[in-house]
């Protein structure tokens, strides 16, 4: 579904680009969990990318918004594997809900 660089890079946009308003533990807390875990991947990546940076929406490119997709389901326990999620990926009809939940 992604790699553990995708979520490495993914991880390093988190900072640079979301951490002046996010944690990281903001998405993965019972909170988060709750609200998405009837959405899909997709449904997290359509409202990431259509309304973050929140001064500047839109505005990183699609592999951008994925790896930071990748860096989101890594925190919420979702293995790594071989192939990197594309902006277009089968993967994004992944149910958010957690592997371990």
């Amino acid at each position: 579904m992604f790699t553990q660089a995708q979520s490495d890079r993914g991880r390093q946009l988190f900072r640079d680009e979301c951490s002046e308003c996010h944690y990281s533990s903001e998405m993965r807390d019972n909170a988060f969990q709750y609200e998405w875990e009837r959405r899909t991947v997709g449904d997290l990546l359509d409202h990431v990318s259509g309304s973050m940076p929140d001064d500047d929406p839109g505005s990183l490119t699609p592999q951008q918004y994925v790896d930071v997709i990748a860096y989101i389901l890594g925190l919420n326990g979702f293995p790594t594997g071989t192939v990197e999620l594309a902006p277009d990926a089968p993967g994004l009809a992944t149910p958010l809900k957690s592997p371990g939940s």
